[in-house]
């Protein structure tokens, strides 16, 4: 979930990637549903934008 409004929740902002190209490392964990939306959706005291943010980590993958 990226993005939280009352009570409703979802993805809008994604990362897309060639697994011929690109190899995941490591992405960036999302809080849970619960705790965006305990003080009634984004944004909050403890994020404080309308959308979270996303954040991977790649490793560019030889050519072959």
């Amino acid at each position: 979930m990226t993005a939280c409004a009352n009570t409703m929740g979802g993805n809008l902002d994604y990362i897309f990637y060639n697994k011929n190209a690109l190899r995941l490392l490591s992405m960036l964990e999302m809080p849970t549903f619960d705790q965006v939306s305990a003080e009634g959706g984004l944004p909050n005291s403890k994020f404080p934008s309308d959308h979270l943010r996303i954040e991977v980590v790649f490793q560019i993958m030889p050519e072959k």
